[in-house]
């Protein structure tokens, strides 16, 4: 990736998300996708200058499919990009990925497709890309905890344990040590995930009301010897 492209990726930008699982229980949010998804990507790209990302699902309802439907419609209406989750919004996150759709749309659009369903690793990621075509993946809960997967070198235990301690600080320098400890409690039981004792140290950590409670049992785990059983 060259620097352009890096700028390309990094620039400020705006996601319209239509009928996914972010758009909450009630319906409303697939309606307004089926209805007027056209419209309101039109409507954002007149109001604002920046590029226009529309992130959907396959489909709504169990077993539909909206993509020869819907793609068209938002790239005819402007959107600068389309990203897809390879399920349906009854789906949230059962079952696999269906990465087809994905390939679909590809074939259907002009406007970059990106891919998004079950990636937890860059390994997953490039295969993805080279099986449907699409221009670029979003890793979503695959990244939960487990941020060095968009590296392509092993990082030690050693290594995990700085980027933990400098995650744990930005959040406590930005939220402070009442707000802050308990936000990362989940973070850091993501973070110990597979290594050996981590299972023992989650009470620990989830009752840690202060940064040296919190990074105490993390370290202890963090510096023991990697259990791949325990994952």
């Amino acid at each position: 990736m060259d620097g352009k492209e890096a700028w390309d990726l990094a620039r400020p930008k705006l996601i319209v998300v239509l009928g996914t699982t972010a758009c909450g229980k009630s319906g409303l949010g697939v309606e307004l996708a089926k209805r007027f998804g056209g419209e309101i990507v039109s409507a954002v790209k007149k109001a604002i200058p920046l590029p226009v990302t529309v992130k959907i699902r396959r489909g709504f309802g169990a077993g539909e499919d909206v993509i020869e439907e819907l793609c068209p419609i938002l790239e005819e209406a402007g959107a600068d990009a389309v990203a897809i989750h390879g399920r349906t919004r009854d789906q949230m996150y059962a079952g696999q990925a269906d990465w087809d759709c994905i390939r679909r749309a590809k074939a259907l659009l002009r406007i970059p497709v990106i891919g998004n369903g079950d990636v937890a690793s860059r390994g997953d990621a490039e295969e993805r890309m080279a099986e449907t075509g699409c221009d670029g993946v979003l890793v979503g809960r695959g990244a939960f905890g487990n941020p060095f997967l968009f590296s392509k070198r092993i990082f030690s235990p050693e290594e995990r344990l700085a980027v933990i301690e400098r995650h744990l600080d930005l959040t406590l320098a930005l939220r402070g040590e009442r707000v802050g400890v308990p936000l990362m409690r989940k973070h850091l039981c993501a973070y110990i995930k597979g290594f050996r004792g981590g299972a023992k140290a989650r009470p620990q950590i989830l009752s840690a009301n202060t940064r040296e409670e919190i990074l105490a049992p993390v370290r202890r785990v963090m510096l023991a010897p990697f259990d791949k059983e325990e994952r």
